[in-house]
């Protein structure tokens, strides 16, 4: 999906880029979302399509967590909107496959969406998909599929292996902090699964710590955009967020590349580094690369700093390394732990752990106690540490 780049900008400081969303763009008398809370069947014309949707009342003021069982303003409004653009249009077509997350009960998207592509799946938890089927055919959208996805239970890759997924949508799916976690979880496992999936995440704007919490978890799995709210037409007291997956499998390797240009020594760790904007390489670095015993972390840092103007920081920044980021060292000098934390960098995404060779490192506890992301790519373990140690005698 091609979207004009001046039609979103980067989340970059998400409290103050969330209250200034809230500030400029949310409606002072707006309710909780809900489309119709007195009537059990709600009748929709959207543009060309009248729709008749069943919902249930009664479920949502009885049963803890049941709000997908009625109808939402979110995708009423900004799917009808998506379509209008040029840019979405004509991603559309019988080669593209969508998943929608947290559909609920209406099948809204999946009405006006499913005829449009070669596969529209709409999935929520078990006790939904009842009423979503029946209120997709009620409305003619007989072709889309309805699968059942709880947050609490992650998509496997062996689920997936052999399907493809080019669009990852969510309408009103962030709403409840408590479910933030294991809703980023999900989202975390189509983006390792699909790393050149484009998501987009429509949000009424309720709860700004809510949102809040949901955008730095999302974070460390996805670079976070958000549309211009000020575009003709577009839904009062929405937000629409394009998120683009970090393609870790590729910089891990990229990482790995680095890794294999040290020099060989018994007395330290072949280590390969590599900083990541906006899903951009911006350095590099390996083992004693620079003068003075320097490691991966430590060389990529350096030389990104010496192209910046005095005082700038790694805020934001994403750090693969193919190895734990070291916690102490037998020459004094300052950790990369110490260094990554000093310089705000937001996510590390490890390779392995440090074997206790030469000390017992501690960077991942040390990291984690001070805010920074661990992201560990396990399956680049043998790999990164027989990189490691390729100067070691024993080896």
């Amino acid at each position: 999906m091609e979207v004009p780049l001046n039609l979103y900008a980067p989340i970059e400081e998400v409290e103050e880029d969330v209250q200034v969303l809230f500030a400029v763009h949310k409606k002072k008398d707006a309710d909780l979302g809900m489309f119709d809370s007195k009537m059990d069947r709600v009748n929709i014309e959207l543009d060309e399509y009248k729709l008749q949707i069943k919902q249930n009342r009664q479920s949502l003021h009885q049963l803890p967590g049941s709000t997908g069982s009625v109808v939402w303003k979110t995708s009423i409004n900004v799917v009808p909107w998506l379509i209008k653009q040029p840019w979405f249009a004509n991603t559309l077509s019988s080669d593209v496959c969508v998943l929608e997350l947290g559909s609920g009960i209406s099948g809204i998207a999946g009405t006006l969406l499913g005829p449009r592509v070669g596969k529209y799946i709409a999935t929520d938890q078990k006790d939904y998909l009842k009423g979503l089927r029946e209120n997709l055919d009620q409305n003619g959208a007989n072709v889309v599929e309805v699968s059942e996805l709880d947050w609490t239970n992650p998509p496997s890759e062996k689920e997936w292996k052999d399907a493809s997924l080019d669009i990852l949508l969510l309408f009103d799916c962030v709403y409840n902090p408590n479910l933030n976690t294991h809703l980023v979880s999900s989202m975390a496992s189509f983006a390792r699964f699909f790393p050149d999936l484009t998501c987009l995440v429509g949000q009424e704007l309720r709860d700004p710590e809510t949102l809040t919490d949901f955008l730095l978890k999302i974070q460390p799995y996805y670079q976070v955009f958000l549309f211009n709210y000020e575009q003709e037409g577009f839904p009062e007291n929405m937000a629409l967020f394009l998120l683009k997956p970090y393609n870790h499998k590729a910089l891990m390797y990229a990482a790995l590349e680095e890794a294999k240009k040290c020099e060989p020594t018994d007395s330290a760790f072949c280590v390969g580094s590599v900083l990541v904007q906006h899903g951009e390489i911006v350095s590099t670095g390996y083992s004693r690369e620079l003068p003075g015993n320097t490691h991966a972390e430590e060389c990529a840092i350096m030389k990104y700093l010496s192209q910046q103007p005095r005082g700038s920081s790694l805020k934001g920044t994403v750090i693969y390394s193919t190895m734990e980021p070291c916690s102490k060292r037998l020459s004094g000098k300052k950790s990369c732990t110490d260094q990554i934390i000093s310089q705000n960098v937001s996510t590390v995404v490890l390779g392995s752990r440090e074997p206790d060779i030469f000390v017992k490192c501690e960077g991942v506890d040390l990291l984690k106690n001070s805010g920074v992301n661990v992201i560990e790519e396990l399956s680049f373990q043998d790999e990164c540490l027989k990189e490691a140690v390729r100067g070691h005698h024993s080896n």
